[in-house]
């Protein structure tokens, strides 16, 4: 067995001494008072102040405001011209979700637990992953007793993936996540890559892993299987509830990955939130051949040149369809499939419906970042009409020129994409064209 790990030291040496002093935090910590990071959602009413008022309320809304403009300005920074997007993008995506179930799971400096803050952060991050990733897939690993297990596989069926979770999180489900044993990220991360090595050079493929332990009990040599993810392509970041690890921080260099320490829950949310848009496009750009499936079996139809009473199996379950289900036959060799996106598994075909390339062009052409402006006097907002008083910050379409709150600036960029206020604009001048 071979150990990997590397934390840093809580003490720091201080200038002209020759040993280590702890540093005030430390010390306090030591001492029985905790951390201050411990105790920020028990305690979080002592970083709140009152305003020139007197009022709570005041302190509580810039608090928030400045959290969101954090968001805004990370998403900003993804448009082109902010911050220098690339213009090709892995829209086929296919990313492994890889928890650290070890024993050092269950602290509780995230509340309630690490595994009860990772597990809320990763649904929350499967709705958001195929809400921008439409034609992508996702699958869910963990390791814990010095071995690796599959949750999920590969799927583009968010469903799926949600309940998985479900069950990982409820207490007497059967199918509960521990916190024991010890990690073991060899293992996991040759799990990834049998799973995603094998699939084709255009494919978008990435690791995404959430680790608590300092130190990881592997069979083999772990800078091997490093070696292999970086020639298969495969991009490996790494977000680390503890210190910085040196061989997960060589991991996500060799591969192009990112390597990411938050310092609480709220924080941990936003970082996986970075990984939801399509990253720039590794592989080479290549025609991809598509089909577009057609329903069988809605509204009593049959799939062409099938006969009635046939039973219908699905073959990304290997279950038999029941009467009257609607199943996606592929359009190249008529085999029945349940969900889209997927690859065929007799022609090897990419089925996916014509909806869901639509909705992967908005990472193509989003919409431009709004310019923050402060408003000379009183007017409302152009999207939920709430008033936006002088002297305030708004949000400007560069377009248009019609000002946004900052609510709806984030619902505008992150869900529609696009600017009411230039579709209406655009709606009239068809409609006179005509």
């Amino acid at each position: 067995m071979a150990n990997y790990g590397f934390a840093k030291p809580s003490a720091r040496p201080t200038a002209g001494t020759s040993g280590y002093r702890l540093q005030d935090e430390d010390a306090a910590a030591l001492s029985g008072g905790g951390f201050r990071w411990e105790s920020q959602f028990e305690r979080s009413w002592e970083a709140l102040a009152e305003d020139e008022e007197g009022r709570l309320a005041g302190a509580v809304g810039r608090l928030e405001q400045a959290r969101k403009r954090r968001h805004r300005l990370a998403a900003a920074a993804l448009l082109p011209g902010g911050g220098g997007r690339a213009s090709k993008l892995g829209m086929m995506r296919h990313l492994l979700l890889c928890l650290d179930c070890s024993e050092t799971m269950g602290l509780a400096d995230l509340k309630p637990c690490r595994l009860a803050a990772c597990l809320s952060a990763m649904r929350n991050f499967v709705s958001g992953f195929f809400d921008q990733n439409p034609i992508g897939q996702l699958g869910v690993l963990l390791t814990r007793r010095k071995l690796a297990e599959r949750v999920t596989e590969l799927t583009g069926n968010p469903r799926r993936h949600l309940d998985a979770l479900k069950d990982l999180a409820q207490a007497g489900s059967g199918k509960t996540a521990r916190p024991e044993g010890e990690a073991s990220f060899q293992n996991l991360l040759e799990m990834a890559y049998d799973t995603l090595g094998p699939l084709p050079g255009h494919a978008c493929k990435e690791v995404l892993v959430l680790v608590s332990a300092l130190s990881t009990c592997d069979p083999g040599d772990i800078g091997a299987t490093i070696s292999k993810l970086a020639k298969a392509r495969i991009r490996c970041s790494v977000i680390s509830l503890s210190a910085d690890i040196r061989v997960l921080r060589k991991l996500a260099q060799a591969t192009g990955g990112t390597y990411s320490v938050p310092l609480d829950a709220v924080h941990l949310s936003d970082i996986m939130s970075s990984f939801l848009p399509p990253p720039a496009s590794a592989p080479d750009p290549a025609l991809i051949k598509m089909g577009f499936p057609y329903s069988a079996g809605q509204d009593g139809q049959e799939q062409p040149g099938s006969q009635q009473d046939v039973i219908r199996i699905c073959a990304c379950h290997g279950t038999v369809l029941s009467a009257g289900a609607t199943a996606h036959a592929c359009p190249q060799c008529a085999c029945l499939y349940c969900e889209l996106p997927v690859d065929c598994r007799i022609c090897g075909l990419s089925l996916a419906s014509a909806a869901h390339l639509a909705r992967s062009y908005q990472h193509l052409f989003p919409l431009k970042a709004f310019a923050e402006v402060t408003l000379a006097a009183s007017t409302g907002c152009c999207g939920c009409g709430d008033r936006l008083g002088a002297s305030t910050e708004a949000y400007q379409c560069s377009d248009c020129r019609s000002h946004y709150c900052i609510d709806c600036d984030r619902l505008l960029h992150d869900s529609l994409h696009s600017c009411p206020v230039c579709l209406q604009t655009l709606s009239v001048k068809t409609t006179i064209a005509t």
